[in-house]
């Protein structure tokens, strides 16, 4: 099954829909991407690629434009511009983040109407990190490739600051032996994992209170409860987990 993402506009907004075909021959209707309850923006080249650590996840970064506004008035054309982040696991239903992802930040010929178009793809160009590339300075006499580098799973976070936090899942089938975080916590910070049945009381032994307190950097630690991992026992089960945070940020969780 192949996909193609492109431009198109709905009521007069730029948008992105996808069509599919099953020999890259022939090509069904292109249906519009569903982005739930974000408001209608000017969304231009779309970059939908998987995430190579789950190639069912497909991320997007599509520029926004902002055409009515101006910074510089020195620049002839209206229009700022920035990259969102969004991600999909259907490939049509993709939810946005709303906070712009990547920024035109102090560089004034990037608050000019373009910048932000990002290349398709991402490469993993260090164990901690994967680079991606976009365009900046358009239509000035310096228009450049830049590279930009977000940590391992890095996109997103459950994230609290020191006054803290809680989350509780949705239900899900444990299907690991154990469990991992991608954490951070500044010095003082910290994060805690509970293993809740479906009706949310917690599991005898992997409460808050079993739970060994988390703190650190890291890609990959492992959860633990009275200085044991192991989850044999609850595997295959439907479990909620219930993860308090403060001053930290988790990025992923690997179960």
């Amino acid at each position: 099954d192949y996909a193609c993402y492109f431009r198109i506009f709905v009521d007069g907004v730029r948008h992105i829909a996808v069509t599919r075909s099953d020999d890259f021959v022939t090509w069904r209707e292109p249906e519009p991407l569903d982005f739930g309850d974000a408001p209608p923006e000017h969304l231009y080249t779309n970059a939908v690629t998987p995430y190579p650590r789950d190639p069912e996840l497909l991320l997007s970064f599509p520029m926004r434009l902002m055409p009515d506004r101006q910074r510089h008035l020195w620049h002839g054309q209206a229009g700022v511009s920035d990259a969102l982040f969004v991600a999909s696991r259907d490939g049509r239903a993709f939810h946005q983040f709303r906070d712009g992802f990547i920024r035109p930040g102090l560089d004034a010929l990037n608050w000019t109407e373009r910048n932000f178009i990002v290349a398709p793809g991402l490469l993993r160009t260090s164990p901690t990190e994967y680079s991606l590339y976009w365009v900046d300075h358009l239509r000035h006499s310096d228009t450049r490739l830049t590279r930009g580098t977000v940590r391992v799973d890095g996109f997103a976070s459950l994230h609290a600051d020191a006054s803290g936090g809680e989350m509780t899942s949705k239900a899900v089938r444990l299907e690991s032996p154990r469990l991992a975080l991608n954490m951070s916590t500044s010095a003082a910070g910290s994060v805690s994992v509970a293993l809740l049945e479906a009706d949310g009381s917690e599991i005898s032994g992997f409460g808050h209170d079993d739970c060994d307190v988390l703190y650190g950097d890291d890609l990959e630690r492992a959860v633990t409860w009275g200085g044991g991992d192991d989850l044999a026992r609850l595997r295959g089960g439907t479990i909620r987990l219930s993860l308090r945070l403060n001053d930290a940020d988790v990025y992923s969780i690997m179960a």
